[in-house]
């Protein structure tokens, strides 16, 4: 899995019944998504700037996952004029879970 992760306006149609998304901003997320590691998930900085605990929320982690911060880094996209600030994170591993013996007097 890779992920990407941009934040901007977009253009919202309904195509078929559902809504589909167009423009810079989903084109963008999608080169994005092209950059991340396998098990990775990149965020442009315009993310950040929106939301400035986002990655270390998701760092922190939850249960038993662990994540492994990604270091800035400037993306050249196809079809984007200028490059595009990055961070992110990718999955290391899963911890084992925890088992807790229980012992009963019968």
């Amino acid at each position: 899995i890779r992920i990407g992760i941009h934040s901007g306006s977009a253009l919202v149609l309904p195509v078929n019944g559902i809504n589909d998304y167009f423009g810079q901003t989903v084109n963008r997320a999608a080169r994005i998504e092209g950059k991340a590691p396998p098990n990775g998930c990149l965020l442009s900085k315009d993310v950040l700037r929106n939301n400035t605990t986002a990655l270390n929320d998701i760092l922190a982690g939850s249960g038993n996952t662990e994540f492994e911060r990604i270091a800035p880094m400037q993306l050249d996209l196809k079809g984007i004029g200028e490059l595009t600030e990055a961070v992110g994170f990718q999955l290391v591993k899963k911890k084992p879970k925890k088992t807790q013996m229980i012992e009963y007097d019968c």
